[in-house]
């Protein structure tokens, strides 16, 4: 993603989201989700990525992949991971213009550093 492949970044995070959820790792698999995040707030576009049991993908914008890192961070008591991924999602929200959202998001994750 820093490279500019945003198509191949694309590819490689929905890769490590299959990876790491086939290796049944909380601490993995929301990275990957954090990662889809990034790669999804970077070029504007939600990434395709279907889940286990079902038919059809399901487009998941930066917002979404957030919450589900957030979420598996949170469920999993792994706060430091948790807290960066809060951070990712704060600069997110601020630059898409939602500046009050993000502030409250920032100052969740300087609480937990």
């Amino acid at each position: 993603l820093g490279l500019g492949r945003d198509e191949q970044a694309g590819y490689f995070a929905q890769q490590g989201l299959v990876q790491s959820i086939e290796d049944g790792s909380p601490e993995y698999i929301g990275g990957a989700w954090r990662s889809m995040g990034l790669v999804a707030a970077k070029t504007g576009s939600p990434i395709p990525f279907r889940e286990k049991g079902e038919d059809q993908p399901t487009a998941y914008d930066a917002r979404a992949c957030f919450e589900k890192s957030e979420k598996i961070f949170a469920e999993a008591e792994i706060n430091g991971e948790r807290a960066r991924t809060l951070r990712e999602w704060a600069k997110y929200e601020i630059s898409a213009g939602n500046r009050e959202e993000g502030e409250k998001l920032w100052l969740e994750a300087r609480n937990i550093f």
